[in-house]
């Protein structure tokens, strides 16, 4: 492909720790690729009844394996500061992130440069310093530390709550079911002749990099400045 052909549609919620890790490392391949990437924030809750799917988390063993080897592999792997414990796992579970994929589904709207930021602040919030990422202060602070002005932050704090944002995300998340997916993270990549394929999970960046054409190296180290 040319160099400003490559195209990859990023869907996601910032519940699900795999997703924390595919974001980081997609993000780092975007120079290296020459990616444009196409954020598609969707509400997982609503991908998982859509796709007759539940949370790996649910089986017993495969959760006790996730937190205790998996994710910590991955983590130090792909040098991701992410860190699993019982309050990561009562926010994805309990709290939820409804209200904080319909804020940056607000701030796609209208500000569409501020999602990879606020999103990386966010994933860095719930995985990291293990801090609530749902209500409004929370919102709130993600966005200043990601740079945003107060002005841009309280208007999409309030739209967030109109019934067109609250749509939005409902269609985003219906649409990522009729591509076929199942949980997140989910890519769409755009292939030299045209096709889309889908690719799940943060684990199969050598076969995003076979779909379009470009060598993957791993997981490349450096990490976004938070």
């Amino acid at each position: 492909p040319s160099k400003m052909s490559r195209r990859i549609d990023f869907y996601y919620d910032i519940v699900s720790p795999y997703t924390y890790l595919g974001f980081e490392v997609l993000c780092r391949h975007r120079s290296v690729w020459n990616l444009a990437i196409h954020f598609r924030p969707f509400f997982l809750g609503g991908i998982m009844k859509g796709a007759n799917n539940r949370p790996p988390a649910t089986v017993p063993l495969k959760g006790e394996h996730m937190m205790q080897c998996d994710l910590p592999r991955l983590a130090k792997h792909y040098s991701v500061p992410l860190v699993m414990n019982d309050r990561v796992v009562e926010i994805m579970f309990n709290t939820g992130t409804l209200s904080t994929m319909r804020f940056l589904t607000a701030l796609q709207q209208k500000q569409p440069d501020a999602v990879e930021p606020v999103s990386r602040q966010l994933f860095y919030r719930l995985f990291s310093s293990h801090q609530d990422v749902a209500q409004p202060d929370s919102l709130r602070a993600a966005a200043e530390a990601a740079g945003l002005s107060a002005d841009v932050t309280a208007a999409a704090l309030t739209d967030m709550l109109s019934d067109e944002v609250k749509s939005r995300l409902k269609s985003v998340t219906d649409e990522a079911v009729k591509l076929g997916a199942f949980g997140s993270p989910t890519f769409i990549v755009h292939t030299e002749d045209g096709r889309q394929e889908m690719v799940f999970g943060s684990d199969r960046f050598h076969i995003i990099g076979d779909l379009l054409g470009v060598e993957y190296k791993g997981p490349l180290k450096q990490l976004a400045k938070l």
